[in-house]
């Protein structure tokens, strides 16, 4: 989440700082909404404040940073680690995608219970939350959620058990049956998959059910508590918004140094987070930002504040309660900014250099617009048993799709399992057959319609996919780079969206991905006389596989016949692919 990892003098990640350079300002430091004075009734009573130690007066942390930094850090990361055996009620408000107009702002009620190695939660989300007190009108449930709760509650459910072989479940509400009750889809995994976004500081950091790679939809507090102490450097005392706080800066990657043509020596710049830690609520962040820190010829500048406050990124938190000896923020937010007219010029490292030598500071003042902005409001924390079961089975009934093997089932239905088990062997049939021809009358992007005659000779990929899957989209950027490269790796790719998308769609999803490679639409099946059974995607070529989730892979060798048919497993579907190109050197 607008955190930078940079390949160490990576000419890419130096042009794309350089874009941001010329943008890079703070947001604005805006008052937080009011308290909402129900909140103090419903959550743990405050503790009296307990000041930082003595030791980090002015003088000491002028001349002992690295100890200070090393202690603010370290508080961050044992506070994490205290943050379990707990229920959390939440409100989210806003999005990681950029607001144009007056589109809705996005509201998301989350309950969560959490301990060390497990956790379950309940995520409501709403669109059109638009009234000034975004933050009320949720109720809390008492208990973590059990089967029962599966169809009786909206929204959608998970839940994470480190310690059992299948570690992660999650289940929504599907649909209404004829008898008049809720049908689910549940979903289970060996992997531990909660990874959402719940927006409240360090709560996520260094739970082992949360991805450590994880940024977007994390705040940037649990982001900085990642960087290594050699990157931390105390700045000083500072006020920040009339509180006592210690300011340190934080790198973001290792400083850049760019050659001048027009001066002697170098232009080195570092992306910094600015961290303004609070005294008096245990070193907790009350503000980030991200900013810029240049070195020219022994002298280092700091990019100067704008008079508006603007920058790439802000971080806020305020209201801070004692959660057991953790200080927690209940109200925050989180914003990013881009200039609202990128400049067209190119990076010219010597005219930056001239305005640091001539002005003797770095700043800029390009006109900025929101980017994406979120806020938080915590209606309730406390503290549950340690003990307490998180897991929740399926219910009779539902739809149990196991993301690992792509299998599915009907929990205590064994007809309607079999059915599922049909489909599954008619998928694994399709290997070692000639793959069926592609439908007469679909609709072809990027090129001509094919047929596997012109392709003879050639191993193809092909993906199912559609401009609405989620999933599909993460493998987009893969396949297209394949076929970037297909005179080197040997690889032909060849899109199959499915049937059922508007075309002015699916042309937008292969325009905003700059899909190159040849798309085919699928078509709707002919049904045959009588024939009523349909699969899940009842298009005319996917049929013929027996697709029932995508994103699905094909692979087909260079004499047209199936090789290799799997559901959302690219990786292996490309090993498979690939060892068929390295056969035929």
């Amino acid at each position: 989440m607008n955190r930078l990892f940079l390949t160490k003098y990576s000419i890419l990640f130096v042009l794309s700082c350089i874009a941001l350079i010329g943008i890079a300002l703070r947001f604005a430091n805006s008052d937080l909404a009011p308290h909402n004075e129900k909140l103090a009734d419903r959550i743990a009573e405050k503790s009296e404040p307990q000041a930082f130690p003595a030791t980090t007066s002015q003088d000491v942390v002028i001349k002992n940073s690295e100890a200070v930094a090393a202690q603010i850090r370290q508080v961050l990361i044992e506070s994490a680690d205290k943050l379990v055996d707990l229920k959390i009620d939440v409100v989210e408000r806003g999005s990681f995608t950029e607001r144009t107009g007056e589109s809705p702002v996005p509201v998301a009620f989350k309950q969560m219970w959490m301990h060390a190695s497990s956790a379950q939660v309940q995520i409501v989300s709403l669109e059109n939350r638009n009234e000034e007190e975004w933050w009320t009108g949720f109720d809390s449930i008492k208990g973590p959620l059990t089967t029962g709760h599966l169809s009786s509650l909206p929204g959608y459910k998970a839940c994470v058990d480190m310690s059992r072989e299948i570690a992660f479940a999650n289940s929504m509400i599907h649909g209404e049956t004829p008898e008049g009750f809720y049908r689910t889809v549940h979903s289970v995994s060996q992997k531990p998959r909660l990874i959402f976004n719940l927006f409240v500081p360090l709560f996520e950091l260094n739970k082992p059910w949360i991805s450590a790679d994880r940024q977007a939809g994390s705040p940037v507090i649990n982001a900085i508590c990642r960087l290594p102490l050699s990157a931390w450097h105390v700045v000083g005392d500072e006020k920040q918004a009339d509180e006592d706080t210690i300011l340190v800066e934080i790198d973001q990657h290792d400083t850049v140094k760019i050659p001048l043509s027009r001066h002697e020596g170098t232009l080195n710049f570092t992306q910094v987070y600015r961290v303004w830690c609070s005294r008096k609520s245990g070193m907790m962040p009350v503000r980030i930002e991200q900013s810029m820190r240049y070195g020219l010829k022994g002298r280092d500048y700091r990019q100067e504040p704008r008079a508006d406050g603007l920058a790439l990124l802000v971080y806020e938190a305020s209201d801070f309660t004692q959660f057991g000896d953790v200080w927690v923020p209940r109200i925050g937010r989180q914003n990013s900014y881009q200039a609202k007219e990128p400049s067209q010029q190119g990076f010219d490292p010597d005219s930056i250099a001239e305005k640091l030598l001539a002005e003797g500071k770095a700043s800029f003042s390009d006109e900025l617009k929101l980017g994406y902005g979120y806020e938080w409001r915590i209606l309730n924390l406390e503290h549950i048993d340690p003990e307490l079961n998180l897991w929740f089975e399926p219910q009779a009934g539902a739809e149990v799709i196991n993301m690992d093997t792509h299998k599915r089932s009907v929990q205590g239905d064994t007809v309607a399992s079999e059915k599922y088990a049909a489909r599954e062997r008619a998928v694994e049939a399709s290997v070692g057959q000639p793959v069926p021809e592609f439908p007469e009358d679909a609709t072809w992007l990027n090129g001509a319609p094919l047929s596997w005659k012109d392709l003879r000779g050639k191993v193809v990929i092909l993906d199912f996919w559609a401009d609405w899957c989620g999933p599909c989209r993460r493998d987009l950027p893969q396949l297209r780079a394949l076929h970037d490269e297909r005179g080197i790796n040997g690889l032909s790719i060849i899109g199959l969206h499915i049937e059922g998308s508007e075309l002015t769609s699916i042309k937008k999803a292969v325009s905003d991905h700059q899909l190159e490679y040849p798309i085919c639409i699928d078509v709707k099946k002919r049904l045959k006389p009588f024939e009523i059974e349909m699969p899940l995607f009842p298009g005319e070529f996917s049929s013929q596989f027996g697709i029932d989730s995508i994103p699905h892979f094909v692979v087909v060798d260079q004499h047209g016949i199936v090789a290799a048919s799997h559901t959302g497993s690219f990786e292996d579907a490309l090993g498979i692919a690939r060892g068929l190109v390295k056969e035929a050197k």
